[in-house]
């Protein structure tokens, strides 16, 4: 667990030995998985306590497209 005692999806990956992007993807249900390792992935994420970070949600949502600098053309 990180420093404030939080469980994240670090955390969940690490004790499913799956990777943070596959157990990220399985919790926002995106994709396709074994039911059986998504059955996983939940069942220790709510043995772990597992709360979604809707504070970090909120500011993937507010990401706006990367712009590079200058103008093109005259």
């Amino acid at each position: 667990m990180n420093s404030e005692n939080r469980v994240t999806i670090k955390d969940i990956a690490k004790a499913t030995q799956l990777s943070v992007a596959t157990v990220s993807r399985i919790l926002h249900k995106k994709g396709q998985h074994n039911s059986q390792t998504v059955k996983r992935v939940t069942e220790i994420a709510k043995q772990m306590g597992y709360v979604r970070n809707t504070s970090a949600a909120d500011l993937v949502k507010q990401k706006k497209p990367h712009r590079r600098g200058g103008r093109v053309g005259y």
